[in-house]
């Protein structure tokens, strides 16, 4: 009794297969133009052939033709055929050939083209050899359904991506199994082959080195369509979709929310969920379902900013996963950069679901603000900075809030100026000058004959001597009173000298201090001559004006006392008077009296 084993690789209703003719003809080999008396005769079964038309056997890629009534035994194993009385087998690995990845194929012609669109069911048994040098199993047993039929060189390989194959090893030694599979034609397929369309690289063999295996029963038929549902399986929250039932002619529906409630009994329904539903319909023999994806409008908003500044520039920004972007200067980025007034709208569609936003966008001109150069003041002058500007606020670098501002002394100021949110900023950089200043120097005796040059040198200043004289030095000769008027942007000023002059062939010196303490020495003060003086007179007054000593002889000569007693330690102010050479000169000076 044989043993076998049915293989359902895709489940199908077996009572929605409508009773068809057999495309594959003489698929259980059972017609033959002879009985086979040899191997490589597979020629002898009526309609098949090798797709290299070699007869001659090994290498050829001859497939071996097998009859309970011919002479030739099945040296592969003792198989015998899955029904009836013939059978076809085939190497699907052989490694007889050198490098030649060698194969046999067994092809015939379809009694009718397949229609592209139309369901197929192909069915057949194999079972693999078992004896001799082909005791090995392999994976990648194809079927391949062409327009025309293929061409084989040799016995190598053909190497093509098959429609349809059988995964994993196929070892089912002694015994057949059943293959079964549905497909939908892509095209007018006219010829079906059977092998091993992959390289010895890519294919598993297992138990041997060769591999043979035995082909029965085969069968392709059309099956009647599966009850189907049309429609859009993807609408926008709020939209509906209409589902079309087709293939069967009652019809039930019902939904995944209320599964035993039956919504209508049309082959079209309308719907309209808010939330991903499925929808299954219940036919005379069959039932399918259909899933509806509810998608929510993107979320869009441009941007509540719509009054910008002259130069600033807006992104806008839209991202969102997986969304494409229409704006509405067809440009298709998820941003878009606005730099000039104007409507700016914007359509984001995700899954087929679109939302539009639009902004108005208007452009405020920047405000107008100059505080001036930059200036230069003269010390006590106030420079006021105005940047008054209508319906503007301000902020200075001190933080007031004025329009304008006092600058009274050096340093940069600045002022931001803001009318509608937009902000212009000026800075000015005030310096000062200090008012004009002249020293001439403390009043001065020359000698006769010396020149004392006066310098009132000034930056950017002009000058007016006592004798209208307009330089910034003047060379002094001669005894008087001079003065100079300084003048620059920043005023005028002024300062006088009193020059003496004296003969200074005549020395005069006056000691700072003396010691009145009766050891002899340094015991008395007076001034000392070199020379001979006439009109002599010698004061001293104590530190409150009072006079404690006058003289008119050159030789008398203070002793520290007054009214007969010795004045208290410090110091005193004296006065010389006297003339020489018809010079009359004045002296001042300070003495210490110490004990």
């Amino acid at each position: 009794m044989k043993r076998r084993i049915l293989v359902i690789v895709i489940y199908l209703l077996l009572s929605n297969i409508a009773i068809s003719q057999n495309l594959v003809p003489n698929g259980g080999f059972e017609t033959y133009t002879s009985l086979p008396n040899g191997y490589s005769q597979f020629f002898k079964a009526t309609g098949w052939t090798n797709v290299n038309g070699n007869t001659t056997g090994a290498p050829y890629g001859s497939p071996d033709y097998y009859h309970t009534l011919g002479s030739v035994p099945t040296t592969c194993g003792p198989i015998l055929p899955n029904s009836g009385n013939g059978q076809m087998g085939f190497f699907t690995y052989f490694t007889y050939f050198g490098n030649v990845d060698a194969r046999e194929y067994t092809s015939t012609q379809l009694t009718n083209p397949l229609i592209s669109g139309q369901q197929y069911q192909i069915s057949f048994y194999l079972t693999n050899g078992n004896g001799g040098a082909y005791t090995g199993t392999v994976d990648n047993f194809g079927i391949h359904l062409s327009v025309g039929p293929l061409t084989q060189a040799v016995g190598e390989v053909i190497q093509l991506t098959p429609t349809i194959e059988v995964t994993g090893i196929i070892s089912n030694q002694n015994y057949w199994q059943q293959y079964i599979y549905t497909f939908v034609a892509t095209n007018a397929a006219t010829d079906i082959t059977f092998g091993n369309f992959e390289i010895d690289s890519t294919t598993t063999i297992v138990g041997g080195t060769n591999a043979y295996y035995f082909i029965d029963d085969i069968e392709l038929v059309t099956i009647a369509p599966l009850l189907q549902i049309l429609g859009d399986t993807s609408i926008c929250m709020g939209d509906s979709t209409t589902l079309l039932a087709i293939n069967d002619n009652i019809f039930a529906w019902a939904d995944s929310i209320n599964p035993m409630v039956i919504l209508s009994t049309d082959s079209i329904i309308t719907v309209a969920p808010t939330v991903t539903t499925t929808y299954f319909v219940y036919g005379t023999n069959d039932s399918t379902s259909i899933k509806v994806n509810v998608y929510n409008f993107p979320m869009i908003n441009l941007n509540n900013k719509t009054s910008l500044c002259q130069g600033e520039t807006l992104t806008l920004d839209v991202t969102t996963t997986n969304a494409t972007y229409l704006w509405q200067d067809n440009s298709t980025n998820p941003t878009f950069n606005v730099t000039q007034q104007g409507t700016y709208w914007v359509e984001v569609t995700e899954n087929n679901c679109t939302a539009t936003d639009t902004i108005l966008v208007n452009y405020n001109p920047l405000p107008s603000v100059n505080l001036g150069n930059d200036a230069t003041l003269c010390q006590g002058e106030t420079l006021t900075l105005d940047a008054t500007t209508p319906n503007a606020t301000y902020l200075w670098q001190d933080d007031s809030t004025s329009p304008t501002l006092n600058a009274t002394q050096q340093g940069s100021y600045w002022v931001e100026v803001t009318v509608n949110n937009c902000s212009t900023t000026d800075t000015i950089l005030v310096n000062y000058n200090p008012l004009p200043s002249v020293n001439l120097g403390n009043d001065a005796t020359l000698c006769q004959g010396e020149t004392l040059t006066l310098d009132a040198t000034t930056p950017n200043a002009t000058y007016l001597w006592q004798d209208t004289s307009t330089s910034s030095t003047f060379n002094v000769t001669q005894q008087g009173t001079y003065w100079v008027e300084v003048t620059d942007n920043c005023g005028s000023t002024s300062d006088t000298i009193i020059i003496d002059l004296e003969d200074c062939n005549c020395t005069l010196y006056v000691p700072n201090s003396f010691t009145p303490n009766t050891d002899g020495k340094n015991d008395q003060f007076s001034p000392i001559f070199d020379c001979d003086i006439t009109e002599y007179t010698f004061i001293i007054f104590n530190r409150w004006g009072e006079l404690i000593f006058e003289t008119n002889t050159q030789n008398n000569s203070w002793s520290g006392s007054f009214k007969g007693k010795l004045c208290p330690t410090g110091v005193y102010i004296y006065i010389l008077k006297y003339r020489y050479e018809g010079i009359y000169q004045k002296k001042y000076g300070n003495v210490n009296l110490l004990k």
